[in-house]
């Protein structure tokens, strides 16, 4: 049989996921930024990240087949995500990316400081 509203309610999913992918993605981009001697590692576990989501998500919600419909879902929505969303997002991710530098500049500073 062909359900074809469970084949679009899997094509909805496929779609978010390829987004939620994307904003992980794009999470990782002031890390490599800022450290580009670890842009190897920050990206090995993007992909790793991305190969357990996408394998768990085949074998939970697409019953363990991979279809053509679902890989067009994965990509539209991270498409979606860099085209529409991504630029209004950006300046979010820096701003937590800087925080976070200074705190960790700020707690470097002050276990120097007890260990003199």
């Amino acid at each position: 049989e062909n359900h074809i509203s469970a084949q679009l309610v899997l094509l909805g999913q496929s779609v978010l996921l390829g987004a939620g992918l994307a904003v992980v993605y794009d999470l990782f981009r002031p890390l490599r930024l800022r450290r580009p001697r670890l842009t190897w590692m920050w990206d090995g576990l993007y992909c790793l990240t991305a190969l357990l989501c996408v394998f768990l998500f085949l074998l939970r919600c697409a019953a363990g087949t991979l279809r053509l419909y679902i890989l067009l879902g994965l990509g539209g929505g991270a498409v979606f995500y860099f085209c529409l969303l991504c630029a209004l997002v950006r300046p979010i991710w820096d701003f937590w990316a800087d925080t976070a530098d200074w705190i960790a500049q700020l707690l470097a500073l002050l276990y120097a400081e007890q260990s003199a």
